[in-house]
């Protein structure tokens, strides 16, 4: 039975099918392409899954003469990882993942708050919707150009969030306050 890659092992992968990496140029990638903002992967786990996965055979290290006369681990991807992140790429663009949001949790307990100040915590998370807009901007127009890949992934976060605000805007002038 094969196993199920985690989002996190399937990023590692995804990153030395473009390219053998060592761990912090993994690290720095991961940063680069603001990959901590829609996964759990992070900094301290890099090694570990990197270990796991070459246990598995997904991807196997050797010994590179790095900067300065230092030795690093630097990781390539194998067929069988090259074949296994096909297969997980392909399910989770398919796949539809049922959304857990900390703000349906808020809005099952909304009737606990004074209407107004609903709108007021939901209008505050519109304004923190666009500032992080702004900042996902910022940093994929520092990397421009993007490969195609990268660039909708940029996207795909910015739609979101665009959605979720117009959402929240539809929710406030039809439901709250039709109901005031």
């Amino acid at each position: 039975m094969k196993k199920e890659l985690t989002n996190s092992e399937q990023i590692l992968l995804s990153m030395l099918a473009e390219k053998s990496r060592h761990g912090y140029e993994l690290e720095q990638v991961i940063k680069e392409r603001g990959v901590r903002e829609w996964t759990e992967l992070g900094f301290s786990s890099i090694y570990y899954l990197l270990s796991k996965l070459e246990h598995e055979g997904l991807i196997n290290s050797r010994r590179e003469q790095g900067e300065h006369g230092r030795s690093r681990k630097v990781y390539v991807i194998t067929e069988a990882g090259c074949q296994a992140a096909h297969d997980a790429a392909a399910k989770s663009l398919v796949e539809l993942a049922s959304s857990r949001s900390p703000v349906l949790v808020g809005l099952a307990n909304s009737a606990l708050l004074p209407r107004a100040r609903v709108i007021q915590l939901l209008q505050q998370r519109k304004e923190a919707i666009k500032e992080q807009i702004k900042a996902i901007e910022k940093v994929r127009n520092a990397q421009a150009p993007l490969p195609d890949f990268a660039a909708a992934m940029f996207d795909y976060s910015i739609s979101q969030l665009d959605a979720e605000s117009k959402w929240i805007e539809r929710t406030i002038t039809k439901t709250l306050k039709e109901q005031a």
